[in-house]
C-alpha cells in the first residue's frame, strides 16, 4: 500500500497532507486511493483489509442512526465502492450486525421520484410540512 499512497497521494508524509488538503481534486484522490485499498484487501494485504473493515463499520453504524430514525431496515448501497467486492462484503456483515440489509441504489438521488421523497416514512421527518398544490 505504500507504493499507492506514493503513487496517488504523492507520499504518506506531512509534506503529502498538505498537497493533498490544497488539491481541488481531493476527494476524487482519495477516492482513487479508496479503490487501491479495496484492490489491496482483494488481494490478501491484511492492512488494507483492516481498512476496508473499519470503513464499513463507520458506514453501517451511520445507516443504523438513519434507519432507526426513519424506522427502516434495509440501506440503499450507491457510489464508487459499491463496486469494490471487498468493500460490499465488508459492509454487508457490518451491515448484518446492526440487523439491517441493502440493496443498490437504482438512480440517482436526484432523480428519485417526488411519490418516493414524499411519502411515509421520509415526509414526517421533513423539518417543514410540504404546501398542497391544489
Amino acid at each position: 500500500m505504500g507504493e499507492a499512497a506514493h503513487e496517488l497521494l504523492g507520499g504518506i508524509d506531512l509534506q503529502a497532507a498538505v498537497r493533498l488538503l490544497a488539491d481541488p481534486r481531493r476527494v476524487e484522490t482519495i477516492a482513487g486511493f479508496a479503490e487501491a485499498v479495496c484492490v489491496a484487501a482483494e488481494d490478501g494485504d491484511g492492512v488494507s483489509a483492516g481498512l476496508v473493515t473499519a470503513s464499513a463499520v463507520r458506514v453501517a453504524q451511520s445507516c443504523a442512526a438513519a434507519a432507526a430514525k426513519c424506522h427502516q431496515r434495509t440501506v440503499a448501497v450507491r457510489g464508487g465502492l459499491s463496486q469494490a467486492p471487498a468493500y460490499l462484503r465488508a459492509l454487508e456483515i457490518a451491515l448484518a450486525r446492526f440487523e439491517l440489509s441493502s440493496v443498490m441504489a437504482r438512480h440517482d438521488v436526484v432523480e428519485t421520484p417526488a411519490a418516493v421523497l414524499f411519502s411515509d416514512p421520509y415526509q414526517r421527518l421533513l423539518s417543514y410540512q410540504t404546501p398542497r398544490i391544489s
